[in-house]
């Protein structure tokens, strides 16, 4: 499946903002990833995640790759298991479970092709925040105007923030897998 997102890393106040903008608006739940690699992180150097999420009792794990940021594309091959040790769509690839990430995810649901996530992640004694536009390629002019609202609102609630600087923001940062396996690295160093 090809993934188009447009993600941007929030600071606490402008996460605390955009959710209470949305109140009442959006579906809120607790997810778990769970990171697998080679104790060398060689598919993290990749820009290949591997993990299986945990969601409402439910389990898929997945192979994403994720493209340049300009593209804001990955691809994604995922399936059903078992729980989050069922690592049999990795079995050939010699990885083993890294650690997870705790995610307080709320979607905001435009349409089925067209989704806007924010979460609030819990990995190794870090939190950090974060926006996800999701849509389907057909989308991408809607997607783009979403963008331009959240950047003008945040600018409201505070005139530093650029709406220009906030859309340049998107998908140039490290992604949720690889922000918890730096961490993970600073932590052994």
């Amino acid at each position: 499946m090809i993934k188009y997102e447009k993600k941007i890393l929030l600071s606490k106040k402008e996460y605390n903002y955009l959710m209470q903008l949305n109140t009442g608006y959006h579906n809120s739940y607790y997810q778990v990833n769970y990171y697998y690699d080679s104790d060398m992180y060689e598919l993290d150097k990749l820009d290949i995640t591997c993990r299986i999420r945990e969601h409402n009792r439910s389990y898929k794990a997945a192979i994403k790759a994720h493209q340049n940021k300009e593209s804001e594309c990955s691809i994604e091959h995922s399936t059903m298991v078992l729980n989050e040790f069922d690592s049999k769509l990795f079995d050939q690839m010699n990885i083993k479970i890294q650690g997870y990430t705790i995610t307080f995810r709320s979607t905001l649901l435009f349409c089925d092709k067209l989704k806007v996530r924010f979460d609030r992640n819990y990995y190794l004694n870090t939190e950090d925040y974060e926006m996800e536009i999701e849509y389907d390629l057909a989308f991408a002019q809607q997607a783009n105007k979403l963008l331009g609202f959240f950047a003008e609102a945040l600018h409201k609630l505070d005139e530093t923030i650029s709406p220009k600087e906030f859309c340049d923001r998107a998908n140039n940062y490290s992604s949720k897998s690889h922000r918890f396996f730096d961490r993970k690295k600073s932590l052994i160093n």
